[in-house]
Parts: C-alpha cells; sequence; structure tokens
C-alpha cells in the first residue's frame, strides 16, 4: 500500500509540474520551410514534364485554399439541407447591411423602397427600416472586385460560409452560426468537402459534402456506414473528434504534416511543407539530391548516390508500400514513410471487421483505400508462376494519376477565365475502354487468344471487358464509387448469402443473383475459387 501511495505521489508531482511549465512558443503559419523538403516546384528544375503531369493531378489538388477557382460546389441560391434536426446552408457573396446601431445583417437583398428593404437570410425573410440603415455593401460588388484582383480573402473575410443552425431545445430560438471555408478537400472528382477553422486551431470537416457528379448537396453522415442518427455529442457529429482534420484527413491531403497538438491546452497548431500530395510525399527529401544534382552540374561528375531512392530499384512491396500509406485504412505510428522503409513500422492497417468498411469478403465499401483488397490479390505475389509482382503504377501513371482502365463519368472541372468562373462538365460513357484489357493480357497472353473462350460473351462486349468481371466498380451511398482492386472472380453466391454485390449481377441488373449463380456454375463449375467456402467463415468472425 505504502508503494502504491509513493507511486501515485510521484506521478502527481510529475503531472503539476508538467502543468506550470510555460506554454511553447508560438508556430509558423500552416505552410512553413522544412529542414529536408523543398517542395514541388524546386523538382519543376529538372523533371519539367512529371511536373506538368503532376500539378494538375487530383493528388496536388488534394487540399487547397479556398477561392473561386478551387471550390466546385455552388454556394449561391442554394436552399438549406436538412439532415436529423440539423440546418445547414452554404452561403456565398452576401449582401451585408450594416445598421446605425453597429450591427450587420447578411443575406440576400430581394427588394428595396425609400421605406424599407426585404432581406431573405438563413433564418427566413426580415423587412429592415431604411431609417435604421448606415450602409449596404453588395455581394455582387464584393465578387467582381476580387475577380479584377485574383486575389483570396483572408480566412476571417472569406466570402464562401456555410451557415449551420444548430438544435436547441423546444422553445428556444434557433442558434445560427456563419463558419467561413478556408480550405477544400478534394479536387472534386467524385465529391468535395470543406473545411473551417476554428479558434483552437482545429481544422473542422464542415456538414455538407458537394456531390459533382449530380450537383447536389447531402450531409456527411448520410455516408457513414453505421448509424446515421448522431447527435452532437458524438464523435461523428460535424464538430466532433472525427471530423477533426488535423487529426486524419491532413495526413494524406497536405505534404510533412505536423500536427503539432497540444495537450494541456487542447489546442493545434498544425504546419505542412505543401498543401496536396508533393513530389517528396512518395520520393523523399530532396535537399541531398538537389545539391547532388546542382554540384554534378557544376563539375560535369556523376555521384555515385544521387541522394533519392528511385522506385525501379525499390521492390514490388515497396513500391506499393508508398502507395499505401495513404490508400489504406491504417493506424499511423510513426509519420513520413521514405521510400524502401517498412509500411508496418509506420503503420498498422485495420482489417476487415473495422466499421463497416468491408464486406466479410474483403470486398470494399468505401473510397480510396485499395491496399488491403490489392493484398488479396495473386497478381500482386506471383503471376503464372512467374516472380513477377503486380503494383499499382504498372496500371496507374505515378504523376497524372490515372489509370489505362479509367471509366468515364460525369465529372465538373473549374477553371478561371477572364477574371470569371468557367465551369466545365465533360461526359463519360461509363464502360471500359478495350485498351484497359492490355494491363492484363500482357501477363494472361493464352486468355487474350481466345477470349470468348473464357468470358462466355460476345469479344467486344462489356462481358469481355477484364476490368468489368475482376475490378468491378462499387457504387457506394451518396453517389460515390470505388473499384474493387481484389482483381477476383465473381461470386454470385456471396450476394444470395450475404448481399455482398458481385460484377455479374451488376451488368444483369434485371435478373436475380440466383440466375446470376447458376449460369456461374454451369460456366465455371462450382465455387472454382473456394471463395464460397471462405465465406462462412469470416462472417461469423
Amino acid at each position: 500500500m505504502r508503494l502504491v501511495l509513493v507511486t501515485a505521489t510521484a506521478v502527481l508531482v510529475i503531472l503539476l509540474v508538467a502543468w506550470l511549465l510555460p506554454a511553447p512558443a508560438p508556430l509558423p503559419s500552416p505552410e512553413r520551410q522544412h529542414t529536408d523538403y523543398l517542395g514541388s516546384a524546386v523538382c519543376r528544375e529538372c523533371h519539367l514534364s512529371e511536373y506538368e503531369a503532376w500539378k494538375d493531378s487530383v493528388h496536388a489538388r488534394a487540399f487547397q485554399p479556398a477561392s473561386a477557382s478551387t471550390i466546385a460546389g455552388e454556394f449561391v441560391g442554394v436552399e438549406p439541407v436538412v439532415f436529423n434536426n440539423l440546418t445547414t446552408m452554404p452561403v456565398a457573396w452576401e449582401d451585408v447591411i450594416t445598421l446605425k446601431d453597429g450591427r450587420q445583417l447578411a443575406g440576400t437583398v430581394l427588394s428595396e423602397t425609400p421605406e424599407e428593404v426585404a432581406l431573405r437570410g438563413v433564418g427566413g425573410r426580415r423587412k429592415v427600416a431604411r431609417k435604421d440603415i448606415l450602409t449596404i455593401s453588395p455581394g455582387s460588388d464584393r465578387r467582381q472586385k476580387q475577380a479584377q484582383n485574383r486575389g483570396v480573402p483572408a480566412v476571417e473575410q472569406a466570402e464562401y460560409k456555410m451557415a449551420i443552425v444548430e438544435p436547441t431545445p423546444a422553445g428556444q430560438q434557433p442558434k445560427v452560426q456563419k463558419h467561413p471555408v478556408a480550405y477544400v478537400l478534394g479536387a472534386g472528382r467524385q465529391t468535395q468537402q470543406y473545411l473551417t477553422r476554428l479558434p483552437d486551431g482545429r481544422l473542422q470537416v464542415l456538414p455538407l459534402v458537394w456531390d459533382t457528379s449530380r450537383r447536389l448537396w447531402y450531409d456527411h453522415r448520410r455516408a457513414l456506414a453505421g448509424p446515421k442518427d448522431i447527435d452532437p455529442g458524438s464523435p461523428y457529429y460535424w464538430s466532433g473528434y472525427e471530423q477533426t482534420a488535423n487529426l486524419s484527413c491532413l495526413q494524406c491531403h497536405v505534404s510533412q504534416l505536423e500536427t503539432n497538438y497540444e495537450p494541456r491546452t487542447d489546442t493545434y497548431q498544425s504546419t505542412w511543407t505543401e498543401p496536396g500530395i508533393n513530389c517528396e510525399a512518395c520520393h523523399g527529401p530532396a535537399r541531398k539530391h538537389v545539391a547532388l544534382t546542382r554540384r554534378a552540374r557544376e563539375t560535369g561528375q556523376r555521384p555515385v548516390d544521387w541522394g533519392l531512392k528511385s522506385p525501379r530499384v525499390l521492390s514490388a512491396q515497396a513500391r506499393t508500400d508508398i502507395c499505401a500509406q495513404c490508400h489504406s485504412l491504417r493506424l499511423s505510428h510513426v509519420a513520413e514513410l521514405k521510400p524502401g522503409e517498412d509500411y508496418y513500422d509506420h503503420f498498422v492497417p485495420y482489417l476487415w471487421n473495422y466499421q463497416g468498411r468491408y464486406w466479410p469478403d474483403g470486398t470494399p465499401r468505401d473510397q480510396n483505400y485499395q491496399y488491403l483488397s490489392l493484398l488479396e490479390s495473386r497478381c500482386t505475389r506471383t503471376i503464372r508462376g512467374t516472380a513477377n509482382p503486380l503494383t499499382c503504377t504498372d496500371c496507374h501513371d505515378p504523376h497524372r494519376n490515372q489509370s489505362q482502365g479509367w471509366h468515364g463519368r460525369p465529372v465538373q472541372r473549374i477553371r478561371r477565365t477572364a477574371g470569371s468562373v468557367t465551369r466545365v462538365r465533360t461526359t463519360g460513357t461509363g464502360e471500359r475502354s478495350p485498351a484497359s484489357d492490355r494491363l492484363c493480357t500482357r501477363c494472361h497472353s493464352d486468355i487474350a487468344a481466345d477470349v470468348t473462350a473464357h468470358t462466355h460473351h460476345p469479344t467486344e462486349s462489356p462481358g469481355s471487358r477484364c476490368l468489368n468481371c475482376h475490378m468491378p466498380r462499387l457504387d457506394l451511398p451518396m453517389g460515390r464509387y470505388t473499384t474493387d482492386h481484389r482483381i477476383t472472380i465473381p461470386v454470385p453466391q456471396a450476394t444470395q448469402a450475404l448481399e455482398i454485390p458481385n460484377a455479374c449481377s451488376d451488368c444483369h441488373r434485371s435478373e436475380t443473383p440466383e440466375w446470376a449463380a447458376r449460369h456461374f456454375v454451369d460456366r465455371y463449375g462450382q465455387d472454382p475459387g473456394g471463395h464460397g467456402r471462405r465465406l462462412p467463415a469470416v462472417h461469423l468472425q
């Protein structure tokens, strides 16, 4: 007992001393210089073609300051979105009425007379007596001025905001807060989310998500795998810690992140080298490489070591690990995986039972986390008995971040022209091209020699596209989608048993899973890959 008391006293003393220590000095602004990392602009000096391919990729635009040229969502003239007692409304370029008593009213001026001004705001319409008004600042004037200057307003002056009407007890006046949009999360290929900066340094993900293809807003809770009736005390509520970007999102949306959480004050002063995923996030710190390269130019002598590990000299697993540091659901305990380092020295991957993110057979139910699925594929180990494992960059251009098997979907892209914003909508067929088959037939040449014998579909039909059957697109809630990277065979029996998607039923939507299972057995036999036998065991876990 005495030992316990002594130990407890010592712990209290240590905590008290730590509490009384002076607060750390203020940290620099979010974007900062790093000792070893120089930024992607330096890489452009020698690697111009790679830089030009990268600068417009979704990696480069994974995280951007909010501006007219980066925001894909509609913020003007939008109706409020109501979901589970939370009302959220995107607003931008509002008219601002300054009253003589110093208060300001923001919204859209609907009409003006010598006696009064009609204003529509988040709380509805109201009339303001002209005698009480000091000035009216039209939002259109401010928008035109910013477009002319091509500037980005400071966060506290941002014209893009989300008005959130927080739930209140019955009989109380609703509490409305307008949060400036500070940053954009994602390039908007499928969806785009928006972050606000709170006084404690948190970058909090705002409630509404913009669906790019359907061009509509939805509450982020609709896309969660679990319960959607989430109250303000839940970590998945918009202000909860699961929606704090400093903790999770920024790890894969900015480069060389330092979270800088201060537990004593419960504040963040997070910093990063560059927004988005820069060259050094995949290639490692470049300071030594740049110094050696510039010296080689001056002396004409090639160094033995160029100061960077080229992906070409890495093992297949090490090349895949570079992508896996972001494209996996994982717990991160050591930041900044450098080329050649072991993924498992930095991260612990979450398995199939994690928060409903996978079906029991490993089929993914979420975007962008393909690593665990890819490890299931025999292609990543050996192909037809040869030591030639498949890696991410065998199919994906690492700089443009595109695949030869990319299937078209309507996508909104944004460009700035003549001081205004022009939205360009491009469309796709939704089908994989025949060229995508070459990703597979370069190894499976025997199948390529007689595709119909393998697929039992006409050669030029969608049923004979390799990726349609072995890497089907999986539709996710709220207009999102992903691609199954297990590179496995369809299992209609899994749809029968547990409603797991399968490629056969995805194409033959008018038929039942039982029909698909019967035809599959007739053509390929009963459970040729053993997937049906393994499924019940995994499901019971």
